[in-house]
């Protein structure tokens, strides 16, 4: 059964806790755009069993924290980090150490939150840098004309995408900003 926690802003975060009998620390999942927390179930269940109290959740717009209807629903990518990590990780604050979990843009998450030393350590798998400016060649024109060409064609198809094998949607809205807040931060970063 998953529990409601409230975003800073007041929205509404579903997540499920994987009690350990005797924790010995506490692991939040970050997990993928798109991605609902069921992916990480077994995951979580894993790690309960031995000795970790994990802590899934869903962001705003997908799975459980998704609304009825996504038709209008705004949100973006910081959204995710600043807030409905940020309310996640408040809520696992305990005496025990903290550790992050994160996979795909949940590695990108950390870097959102007001204040990341709440995390003891992060584990990140399938996280890429954001920016395809450090591929090999073959591989930075790929990923160029799929973030460039093919997903901008594909957004002006579809209003909302299937973010996963489930079929959870997610708002175009929020796949339209990837491009854009990746290239700025690597700008900014590379220019200062």
């Amino acid at each position: 059964m998953g529990k409601q926690l409230s975003a800073a802003d007041g929205f509404p975060v579903m997540t499920r806790r994987f009690p350990a009998a005797h924790p010995q620390a506490v692991i939040v999942v970050a997990g993928a755009t798109g991605v609902p927390q069921g992916f990480y179930r077994r995951f979580a269940e894993y790690a309960a069993a031995r000795g970790f109290d994990v802590i899934t959740f869903d962001y705003r717009g997908i799975g459980e924290s998704a609304p009825d209807s996504l038709r209008g629903f705004r949100m973006d990518y910081r959204d995710w980090g600043r807030l409905d990590l940020a309310s996640v990780l408040a809520h696992a604050r305990s005496h025990l150490p903290i550790h992050l979990v994160s996979h795909s843009f949940g590695g990108q998450a950390l870097g959102l939150l007001p204040d990341p030393t709440v995390v003891a350590s992060m584990h990140a798998f399938g996280t890429g840098s954001g920016w395809h400016g450090w591929m090999p060649r073959a591989e930075r024109l790929r990923v160029a004309f799929l973030w460039d060409c093919r997903q901008p064609a594909g957004r002006r198809r579809s209003a909302h995408r299937d973010a996963s094998a489930a079929g959870h949607p997610r708002a175009a809205r929020e796949h339209a900003q990837g491009p854009s807040w990746r290239s700025r931060a690597y700008r900014r970063r590379r220019v200062g």
